[in-house]
């Protein structure tokens, strides 16, 4: 029982933890939706967004081994090629929006 109640915790904290990211993405996206996207593709992008932080908090959270990263992220993906490194960006704090 004790570890299906820990379970529930961690599901929790993944979903508040994915909200909270999503709406950072979403505030940083501001610009670029305004521009490009109407409210109803936005309405559609947004429970995407959502899903795939959360899955990858669940990953990193549950399995948060690095060799289920790693193999999440295999080496020559579109990812490991062409992303560069994340940071935040000067004069940004996003929970202050």
């Amino acid at each position: 029982m004790e570890d299906s109640l820990n379970d529930t915790g961690i599901k929790k904290a993944n979903q508040l933890q994915a909200k909270y990211i999503a709406i950072v993405v979403r505030n940083a996206m501001e610009d670029f939706h305004s521009k490009y996207l109407s409210d109803e593709q936005m309405r559609e992008l947004n429970p995407i967004i959502r899903n795939a932080i959360y899955t990858a908090l669940y990953t990193i959270n549950d399995h948060g081994k690095p060799d289920h990263i790693r193999a999440f992220i295999k080496p020559g993906s579109t990812l490991s090629r062409g992303w560069s490194k994340t940071g935040q960006k000067p004069g940004k704090t996003a929970f202050l929006r």
